[in-house]
């Protein structure tokens, strides 16, 4: 894990880590055209592996049979197409990054998009710009002013899949994944205090101690005020009459 230098004030570097949209490109669309694969929407038509065996099945025909591939949705589904791609890709040493894999079968924002582009790129020779491997929400967390960010909490329930837990319900793993996410998280909470101290009322200090705050804008500090005198206060007992009568008497009288 590599470490944050956030001795700088306005260094938003931990901010910066933007990714482009979750579109396929151009080409890429006009390529599946070609091939009849008319996705409707890439993260979740890719998930099942059913239309990348189709893009296989153009160029290897005789490998690839659809009839062997289920198009349903269910979980152990996906996992059995996605099964038998991994063979197809280890026989035919065709290098599929197996982050994309994972971060399709489970939905993860941009992850069908990296992979299918990174098929292209496979199969048609030509090049690409390079997407980013961070399937995460924290580009757009970074977008949020801070007060609207996720907790620690939010973050995991958004970057952890109920599938994940289910396909891979290894504890190690899955412990790996969360303290990961709450590193990240940790670290966007250190750069938003780095950035504007004053808000969270911080002295920044320097490796030799010295504070890096201006005389301009002064650390708040919060003075706890005395409370005021409590007025005396008199209680009084209140005696209530208890009835002797019966309930059914009640109801009589009343109904009378």
């Amino acid at each position: 894990q590599s470490h944050l230098n956030l001795s700088n004030a306005n260094s938003g570097v931990y901010c910066r880590r933007l990714t482009t949209m979750a579109t396929l490109s151009r080409p890429v669309l006009k390529w599946l055209q070609e091939l009849a694969i008319l996705p409707k929407s890439s993260r979740w038509d890719f998930a099942n592996g059913y239309l990348v065996a189709q893009i296989f099945n153009a160029y290897y025909p005789d490998l690839v049979l659809m009839h062997s591939f289920d198009p349903g949705v269910a979980l152990d589904r996906k996992l059995a197409n996605w099964d038998m791609l991994r063979t197809f890709f280890k026989t035919q040493s065709i290098a599929v990054q197996e982050d994309f894999v994972e971060g399709t079968i489970h939905c993860k924002p941009g992850a069908a998009e990296a992979l299918v582009e990174q098929i292209y790129t496979l199969l048609t020779k030509k090049s690409l710009p390079p997407r980013s491997t961070d399937f995460t929400d924290f580009a757009y967390q970074c977008t949020l002013p801070p007060h609207a960010r996720a907790t620690a909490v939010s973050a995991i329930r958004s970057n952890v899949r109920p599938t994940e837990l289910v396909a891979h319900p290894d504890q190690i793993q899955t412990t790996q994944r969360l303290d990961s996410i709450v590193y990240h998280q940790q670290a966007l909470r250190t750069t938003e205090r780095a950035v504007d101290p004053d808000r969270f009322g911080i002295t920044l200090r320097g490796p030799t101690g010295h504070a890096l705050s201006s005389p301009s804008s002064p650390t708040r500090t919060l003075t706890p005020t005395s409370p005021g005198p409590i007025a005396a206060m008199t209680c009084t007992q209140v005696k209530v009459a208890q009835s002797l009568r019966s309930p059914v008497d009640l109801r009589a009288s009343l109904s009378g």
